[in-house]
């Protein structure tokens, strides 16, 4: 990752990789092709937010970095394989800008991989919290793949500039119907 340089971003997003990937090589963000990365690349469009992929095999990356297609689950790693990825994933981690806004959207698999101290403002996170010394988190805890992708449209409803985004995630948060579980 070539981002020492930034001090800091509006806003970032994390995101597990996906199993469907099409056939050729190309930037992380289109080789992906699952319905959870065309609802990250969307939200990540309209927040104007960078946006990395936590893949099984390559660790972190940006979502604009070539990738080739590969076939490989994290739940078929061997735990010398997963602490590998994991030191690999820490070390990507340095190079992450601090954020004034940080979406994760992580499995428990994908943020035990993240066992960095992930800097932002305000954390949203969709599933699994990794480690953040994040001010405020508000914390989504979907059921399955299907509440992923209902609260990443619930999330694409909130406004664009960043305050008011933040704002309509909070009021999303406190009334029940979008999050099972807040921190």
């Amino acid at each position: 990752m070539d981002r020492k340089e930034d001090t800091g971003v509006e806003a970032l997003i994390v995101t597990m990789c996906s199993k469907r990937k099409r056939p050729l090589k190309g930037p992380a963000k289109l080789v992906y092709s699952s319905t959870l990365m065309k609802l990250v690349s969307l939200l990540s469009d309209k927040l104007k937010a960078r946006w990395y992929i936590l893949s099984s095999k390559y660790g972190l990356i940006p979502s604009w970095e070539e990738i080739e297609p590969y076939d490989l689950y994290i739940g078929d790693l061997s735990p010398g394989e997963i602490e590998s990825l994991r030191e690999k994933v820490v070390e990507q981690c340095k190079a992450l800008p601090k954020a004034k806004l940080l979406i994760t959207v992580l499995s428990n698999r994908y943020a035990k991989l993240l066992d960095c101290d992930l800097k932002a403002e305000i954390m949203v996170s969709i599933g699994a919290v990794p480690k953040t010394s994040a001010e405020r988190v508000i914390a989504f805890k979907p059921r399955g793949m299907g509440g992923y992708y209902a609260l990443l449209k619930g999330l694409l409803e909130c406004g664009d500039d960043l305050e008011e985004f933040v704002r309509c995630v909070e009021e999303r948060a406190g009334d029940g119907e979008h999050n099972t579980s807040k921190l």
